[in-house]
């Protein structure tokens, strides 16, 4: 209903907002072919072994006839299909330009207020452009396969950046330990010559001395504050299950001289270093380890008050783009606004007006029809 009816998602949305921001919302993205789909299927399975509650939402590419989803509810998702505890549904991307359904967010705020303790949201797998899942996801999952060869530099500046683990899938193939390697070296590399540890010091360190002053600014700081609050209401029944379910969580994997790797001196030190792992996921090896990295980032999120930031982050970019979507309406349904607007279209196309200037006159309507209103 949230994705076929825009009114009536908005009613629901706000029937429900206070009983969700429980769940933790999982992104999983990458190129096509990776075994996504395969992937969530195992990890589905996975964590309702361990007793949580578990929603899937499937972007598939949309049908430019009907706007619904090619694959219907993933045929390719059959472990848990007659699950009651499961929830899979596929949602069509509908030309967004994230590979994200327009109604990818209030689909989750379902979900979340019906108890589901972790949401995997699986996108459509166009590339670099998969970067909106971080909009919707406390943890990114980027999926990689080998054989990518230079694909993987060319979404360094996009999906690498966004990644909190990576994960090269079919990794029983030739290739897997140069693919691998590669993603390891592009990490380093983003880490530049400082230590991660002296920048997260120094970023704390600038952060205690910064002192906010623009309009920005002070509502960020309310926000935060509004998130806080939500997050101390958090369900009791739902912290159970995910604490029973991490309490299982082994070591990380090691390596090092004194027996740590990098990733878990970091984690340590307070800091997420994002970890790649292995998987062949046709065959389920490596799931259940790339469960307890879900565990163990969904910790450090509350630990370091990184989830603070991204769901304030989050609420900021919903308010911004609903009020776009209401102005936008309003043109819409005022006659003349509305014939307006599509004469400035036919002259912006011809080059006789620009964009700036036509938005300009428009609001200028829209804020004299409305105080004569």
């Amino acid at each position: 209903m949230v994705e076929a009816d825009e009114e009536k998602a908005s009613e629901i949305v706000r029937n429900i907002h206070s009983r969700t921001g429980r769940a933790h919302v999982v992104g999983i993205t990458g190129a096509p072919g990776a075994g996504k789909s395969t992937l969530v299927d195992g990890l589905a399975d996975t964590l309702r072994n361990k007793g949580l509650k578990v929603g899937v939402i499937a972007i598939d590419p949309s049908s430019p006839f009907t706007g619904g989803a090619f694959l219907g509810d993933r045929i390719r998702m059959q472990k848990r299909s007659t699950d009651p505890d499961v929830f899979i549904r596929s949602m069509g991307s509908r030309g967004s330009l994230g590979g994200l359904s327009r109604a990818t967010g209030d689909a989750v705020k379902v979900l979340d207020a019906l108890g589901k303790d972790i949401i995997l949201i699986e996108t459509v797998g166009v590339g670099q452009a998969e970067i909106d899942i971080v909009k919707v996801a406390d943890t990114t999952v980027v999926v990689l396969v080998p054989g990518m060869g230079d694909e993987i530099q060319s979404i360094k500046a996009g999906i690498m950046e966004i990644g909190d683990i990576f994960v090269v899938n079919k990794a029983d193939r030739d290739g897997a330990d140069k693919t691998v390697a590669e993603v390891e070296m592009m990490l380093m590399m983003g880490l530049g010559s400082e230590d991660p540890r002296e920048r997260a010091a120094r970023e704390q360190e600038e952060a205690a001395h910064h002192v906010p002053v623009s309009a920005e600014e002070r509502v960020r700081e309310f926000m935060d504050a509004d998130v806080v609050h939500a997050a101390e209401h958090t369900g009791a029944a739902r912290r159970i299950a995910r604490d029973k379910a991490k309490a299982d969580v082994p070591a990380t994997e090691g390596g090092e001289e004194d027996g740590k790797s990098f990733f878990e001196e970091l984690l340590e030190s307070g800091i997420w270093y994002p970890p790649v792992h292995r998987t062949v996921a046709a065959k389920g090896d490596g799931i259940a380890e790339l469960a307890d990295y879900l565990f163990l980032h969904d910790d450090w999120l509350d630990e370091s008050g990184a989830r603070e930031t991204k769901r304030a982050a989050r609420a900021e970019r919903e308010l911004v783009e609903t009020m776009k979507d209401r102005l936008f309406r309003e043109v819409e349904e005022r006659e003349h606004l509305r014939n307006r607007f599509r004469e400035l279209v036919g002259l912006i196309a011809e080059r006789k007006e620009d964009p700036y200037t036509a938005a300009t006159e428009l609001l200028d309507h829209f804020r004299t029809t409305s105080r004569g209103a």
